[in-house]
């Protein structure tokens, strides 16, 4: 009877290491899951982060290269300025000798007979 006693408390469900092994079997499989789980969304972070410093970098090429178009601009822009009025200048210049010869032209047909020296002038 003893040797009964004693088979069914070693047997029973609260102190039985079969019974205990199984729950913890089964924690275990759960934290298993869990932690593939996790491992699989630091893998995405991971991935993620590569991208984004990959993105990163490539913003500041695309930054640096912004700055230097813009300045590269910035003294186009003058060069073109100083070139229009250059241009300008020609053309006022050739307006006022047009003027002139024309001015010359028109003395010449009222005053025929008078010889004008204009030689250099125009």
């Amino acid at each position: 009877m003893r040797l009964m006693e004693t088979a069914l408390v070693l047997n029973s469900e609260e102190t039985c290491p079969a019974v205990e092994l199984k729950k913890l079997q089964a924690k275990n499989e759960k934290l298993r899951a869990e932690m593939t789980k996790v491992e699989n969304a630091f893998s995405d972070y991971l991935h993620k982060h590569e991208v984004q410093v990959g993105l990163i970098t490539e913003l500041g090429q695309k930054t640096a290269e912004i700055a230097s178009l813009t300045e590269e601009k910035k003294k186009l822009q003058e060069e073109l300025g100083a070139l229009q009025i250059r241009v300008l200048g020609q053309d006022v210049l050739d307006g006022v000798k047009f003027g002139f010869d024309n001015a010359m032209d028109q003395v010449k047909v009222l005053n025929p007979t008078v010889e004008l020296i204009t030689e250099g002038l125009s």
